[in-house]
């Protein structure tokens, strides 16, 4: 009890000190001689009172008091404290009793009052949190936000960091520093009031489980059994209210992400188509030309062509159209995508009985050319394409004898922008689009060292029709 509740006690044991005093004058004066039965039932009052508001102790006094005056003053012979029978006895017990039941009773209506409204505090304590939280919109601002507010009600409050403390840079004592380091480690709540080092100046409850901030709260006067219960859900709501503006970041940066790809595709799709006339038209004005001079212009021209192919092709894999996989002749596919070569070998190995595959015919001959157009930049002397049928699926390999894979690159070679010792000095492109491209058609691409010295580069198609694939 706190000191004004004890005065405040003190006061209510004297007034019923005063009615029994006052109830024991009115029935000794013999105007108002109300009778010893009547003046019993009337002590039942004030302790009845005294008890309820008081609690135990003043009620118990209040009762001895009242037996004392009914006894001296009201039963015969008056003036001495004899007990002549069951009953003076009984007078003394049922007041007794009444002040213990009542101030029991009075002690249980009064702890779940108070109960009561400590919860309601601090359901309104929480929401007004919740609410000043949410007005944060970045993660330093919640901070101070949420000290503030927990400044204004405990006095004091500290978000300590697990670095700072790790490295003794708190201005903690250390007795408040090992119990911080407790709270931080074990995901649980320490210091004052608490039952781990319950001398510290302050109450530690950790943000989040397995996180780095410990949250101190200065020990208040007069701690309340629900103040660590409330310091948890302050914690709790602080967190929730951290996690909110981190997926609003990661929303946002997402959608960033997604106009900046979709602005991206935007741009592919519209270089490839705007590339692919002009240079057409240039194509066959070129072959109209006589000499060596337009004939390799038109070989570049033909780079240029494939470049924008595959950007359309790119753009349409990622806008996310859906991709038809038709049978298909690698025969064809190989005749389509083979280009003219200067000064290397170009040989190609098709099984007459070769099967059909399950594919988009233009996505194919890009990943075929791409393929031969690596191929024939590496190749010393010659570039093979061989097909072979493996199981349910057929291989078709293109090979070449130039010095193999870099290892410094194996494990990135079909990454964008990884170029593998271009002998032209090439993007690092072709590579990853076919990968692509083979993935969007249910296909596998792989890279190897040939046999014989030289790179080969083998594309995994499924045969048509396939058990199990979806048409």
């Amino acid at each position: 009890m706190t000191r004004i509740e004890q005065w405040a006690a003190f006061v209510r044991g004297l007034a019923a000190l005063t009615a029994i005093t006052a109830i024991t004058g009115a029935a000794t004066i013999e105007a108002l001689r109300i009778g010893p039965a009547a003046a019993g039932l009337l002590y039942l009052l004030p302790v009845l009172w005294v008890s309820a508001r008081a609690g135990l102790a003043a009620g118990l006094a209040s009762a001895g008091f009242a037996a004392f005056c009914y006894n001296f003053f009201l039963l015969e012979p008056r003036y001495t404290l004899r007990i002549h029978g069951l009953g003076d006895v009984a007078a003394f017990a049922v007041l007794t009793i009444v002040a213990i039941v009542t101030s029991r009773l009075a002690s249980g209506l009064r702890a779940r009052e108070m109960e009561a409204q400590e919860r309601a505090e601090a359901s309104a304590a929480e929401a007004e949190f919740a609410a000043l939280l949410a007005k944060a919109h970045r993660h330093d601002t919640l901070d101070a936000m949420a000290l503030a507010f927990l400044a204004e009600r405990y006095g004091d409050a500290q978000l300590i960091r697990g670095d700072d403390l790790a490295a003794k840079r708190t201005a903690l004592a250390p007795l408040d520093a090992a119990a911080a380091a407790w709270a931080l480690h074990n995901d649980g709540p320490s210091g004052h009031a608490s039952e781990v080092m319950p001398s510290a100046d302050f109450r530690f409850v950790p943000l989040a489980p397995g996180g780095e901030d410990v949250l101190a709260l200065a020990a208040g006067a007069h701690p309340r059994p629900r103040d660590g219960e409330v310091a948890r859900a302050f914690a709790r709501l602080w967190v929730q209210a951290r996690d909110r503006l981190t997926a609003e970041a990661e929303r946002r940066a997402r959608e960033e992400a997604d106009q900046r790809d979709a602005v991206r595709r935007a741009l592919l799709a519209a270089l490839g188509h705007d590339f692919r006339t002009p240079l057409t038209v240039l194509k066959s004005g070129l072959a109209e030309l006589d000499g060596d001079a337009p004939a390799r212009l038109g070989l570049e021209v033909d780079r240029i062509i494939r470049l924008s192919e595959d950007l359309i092709a790119t753009a349409r894999i990622e806008s996310g159209q859906p991709v038809r996989l038709d049978p298909v002749d690698l025969v064809d596919i190989v005749a389509a995508a083979t280009p003219r070569t200067a000064g290397v070998t170009l040989r190609t190995e098709l099984p007459d009985d070769l099967p059909l595959v399950r594919a988009d015919a233009v996505m194919l001959t890009h990943v075929l050319g791409n393929l031969i157009h690596n191929a024939l930049r590496h190749a010393r002397a010659e570039v093979v394409i061989a097909a072979r049928a493996a199981g349910e699926a057929v291989e078709l390999a293109v090979c070449d004898d130039g010095s193999g894979i870099d290892p410094a690159v194996a494990a990135t070679i079909f990454d964008r922008f990884i170029s593998g010792g271009d002998r032209e000095g090439g993007l690092g492109l072709g590579l990853a689009i076919a990968r692509d491209l083979a993935t969007a058609m249910g296909a596998s691409l792989s890279a190897a060292d040939a046999p014989g010295g030289g790179a080969c580069f083998t594309v995994r198609l499924a045969i048509f029709p396939a058990r199990g694939l979806p048409t």
